[in-house]
């Protein structure tokens, strides 16, 4: 297993992994690219096949135009940076891949807050709390974030968790 740059040439498959995602808002292609291009961070999960099996992509809050649920966490107040896309094969669950990813992400987000220089700066992120997502939100505790916020889209509502890096 692997995490890496993700690169254009990725986009093909990160599509197909978004498609067959859990709890992962569906998005045509094209839309799917220009979140690629506007991210900060833009990362590849690679299995022992060396196949993709999953992907994050994290955006500056001034990215621009974005989802409607993305819309609301980015306009939060202190939002900085936040997990516009996080999506894995079905078959990729449960074998320690989430774990190396936000290793990674925190690596990254927390070189990027140091070179900031801000004295803290904010990842958000969205989880699926009704009905719930009971691995995604304990996932996401453990890793230190804490609900900030709560919002209904349609039928369901969803959990804006937060994350400070020490900059």
């Amino acid at each position: 297993m692997t995490v890496r740059n993700m690169t254009e040439g990725d986009l093909d498959a990160a599509f197909q992994i978004n498609e067959l995602g859990i709890d992962v808002d569906p998005v045509d292609r094209a839309t799917l690219a220009r979140l690629f291009k506007r991210s900060l961070i833009a990362l590849a999960v690679t299995g022992p096949s060396s196949d993709m099996v999953g992907f994050c992509m994290i955006t500056d809050t001034r990215a621009g135009e974005l989802p409607p649920r993305a819309a609301w966490a980015i306009g939060h107040d202190g939002a900085v940076l936040h997990v516009e896309r996080l999506a894995f094969l079905p078959e990729g669950s449960g074998h320690g891949l989430g774990v190396d990813l936000f290793d990674e992400i925190d690596e990254r987000v927390g070189k990027w807050a140091r070179a900031a220089g801000t004295e803290s700066t904010p990842l958000t992120s969205i989880i699926k709390v009704e009905p719930l997502n009971e691995h995604g939100r304990t996932f996401h505790q453990i890793r230190g974030f804490h609900e900030i916020d709560r919002q209904a889209f349609g039928d369901t509502t969803w959990g804006l968790m937060q994350k400070c890096y020490d900059g």
